[in-house]
Formats: C-alpha cells, structure tokens, sequence
C-alpha cells in the first residue's frame, strides 16, 4: 500500500468492527451479523496484505516467513498485533510495496 498507515488503521478498524458485533451479539441485539461479517472480511483483506508483503520481502529468510504465514492462517488476530507493534518495521524497512 502506498501510505505506510493504512495497514494498521485496516487491522484496527476491522478489529473494533468485530468486537462490536460480538458485543451486539451477547446482548442479543439486532444486525450483530453484519458486523461480525464485514469485520471477518476486514480481517480476511489485511491477512492478505500483510502476507503480500511478508512473501515479497527479499530481508526475511524462509523460516521466519513460514513462521508468520502460519501465524496469520491459524492464529490471526494475535499475530496481526505482533506484526503490526514489533515487526512490520523491521521487515518492511526497504521494501515498498506498490499496489
């Protein structure tokens, strides 16, 4: 992505999106659906990019990539966070990516 913030703002937006809807949801309240679905395909769009990013990066060697390919299919939403507060720095320090 072109702006280096939009990554982070999509993992925060889709995170608050899905806590909401699973609030909605205990409380038995209506359109609780919507939310959970827009913030899993939220979550499914910033896997995407990230993994983009992690494949195309020349700096990492192969096991860390397997590492944090395994990290966003399996365990998402702990990984995302890892990525975005520790990582994605250091990974990304002089790699652009142009989509």
């Amino acid at each position: 992505m072109k702006n280096e913030n939009q990554i982070p703002l999509l993992f925060t937006l889709s995170l608050v999106i899905i806590i909401i809807g699973a609030l909605l949801k205990i409380l038995h309240q209506p359109f609780s659906e919507p939310f959970l679905g827009i913030g899993l395909i939220l979550i499914v769009v910033y896997s995407v990019f990230c993994l983009i990013e992690i494949y195309n990066n020349k700096r990492i060697n192969t096991t860390e990539r397997a590492m944090w390919i395994f990290g966003f299919l399996f365990i998402n939403t702990v990984t995302g966070l890892v990525y975005i507060l520790y990582a994605r720095k250091r990974i990304n320090r002089d790699f652009k990516l142009n989509i």
